[in-house]
């Protein structure tokens, strides 16, 4: 796995995975309520609490996490995420929870800029929007992995093309992963690169 960081080669061919993990990756509502408690997650992160290994156990179903992981197998993306949790979280309180939760891959690889920065007046597609005004190298090379519920702006906004809207009660299904890959591929295609696995051989 490719660990990135800014300014590093692997940057400029990297795509990013913008990722709301709330709605995309964690579809129970009962596990969402507890991923909003953040002061009392945080305590048991430092703790390392025997019941936080409990509650990420499931926290992530597996089709939902096999398909997160057939898109980063294919693209070797570098992940930016979004969203309450990510908000109101530390970096190395987060890349905790991803690997406690099965997502090695994602907390390997977050950008060195790992999330968009929280505007409480500001919509979704505003705080990515300034991102990736502050990361001009990514060009056109990023999807965004968001839902209805979180995202409900993104289809009104110039970010409608590279996004896409996953069932929040269902997550990142077969569908979605599928758009995920014609949209990385076309992004791809258009910059010449064939596909960050193409490229990199």
């Amino acid at each position: 796995m490719h660990q990135t960081t800014a300014g590093s080669s692997s940057l400029a061919t990297a795509p990013i995975l913008f990722l709301e993990l709330l709605s995309v990756l964690v579809t129970r509502p009962l596990q969402q309520q507890q991923l909003g408690m953040i002061p009392l997650l945080r305590r048991m992160l430092v703790r390392c609490d025997a019941p936080l290994t409990e509650l990420c156990a499931g926290l992530i179903a597996e089709k939902v996490r096999i398909n997160l992981y057939r898109l980063h197998a294919e693209f070797a993306p570098s992940y930016v995420l979004s969203g309450r949790v990510a908000e109101r979280m530390q970096q190395g309180e987060m890349a905790c929870l991803l690997r406690l939760s099965g997502l090695d891959f994602v907390a390997d690889n977050l950008h060195a800029n790992w999330r968009t920065e929280p505007d409480a007046s500001g919509t979704r597609a505003d705080q990515i929007s300034r991102w990736l005004a502050a990361h001009t190298e990514v060009q056109s090379r990023f999807v965004i992995l968001d839902s209805v519920d979180t995202g409900a702006d993104l289809p009104r906004s110039p970010l409608a093309g590279s996004s896409v809207m996953c069932p929040p009660t269902r997550g990142l299904t077969t569908p979605a992963l599928n758009r995920a890959r014609m949209l990385l591929r076309r992004a791809a295609a258009a910059d010449g690169l064939g596909g960050v696995r193409d490229a990199a051989a």
